[in-house]
């Protein structure tokens, strides 16, 4: 099974033609929860960031001090 049949094709399809508008919407537009679970970590935590986007919530992590690992399903 390769990478691409691991994945849902409607999921996939839905990621891959928002992703213009998650790319395109800037730095201001990170997740509304993200300071309150950033402020719940202990300093230098590991965060396994699935589905991350255009990475607007893992660089804000990385900024932080946290350890991120960014996984995105589509391209």
């Amino acid at each position: 099974m390769d990478d691409e049949t691991a994945f849902d094709p409607a999921t996939l399809r839905y990621y891959q033609d928002t992703a213009a508008t998650y790319a395109g919407s800037g730095a201001g537009g990170q997740n509304r929860f993200l300071a309150d679970f950033m402020r719940k970590l202990p300093p230098g935590a590991s965060v396994l960031d699935l589905g991350c986007g255009g990475g607007r919530d893992a660089a804000a992590m990385l900024a932080h001090g946290f350890d991120v690992d960014a996984t995105e399903g589509t391209p």
